[in-house]
């Protein structure tokens, strides 16, 4: 799924977020910050990173960096 996510990211403004949102569900959250910082590279709304399926990581350092960054509460 992320693979074909990614095959079409030129297609869907927010493709490397929804990348991110399915690394989190597979436990991995390095995998995950790697394509939210590719999400944030390509001026993405950052309000996506508001939705459940991010709590997992939250409490991530590098997370809460990204928040930061945009200007969002951590």
């Amino acid at each position: 799924m992320a693979r074909d996510l990614e095959s079409k990211r030129d297609q869907n403004p927010s493709a490397e977020a929804n990348i991110a949102i399915i690394y989190v569900g597979l436990g991995n959250p390095d995998q995950a910050m790697v394509w939210l910082n590719k999400a944030y590279d390509a001026r993405f709304n950052p309000s996506i990173l508001l939705r459940p399926a991010f709590d997992p990581i939250r409490s991530d350092s590098q997370f809460k960096d990204l928040l930061r960054r945009i200007g969002l509460p951590n």
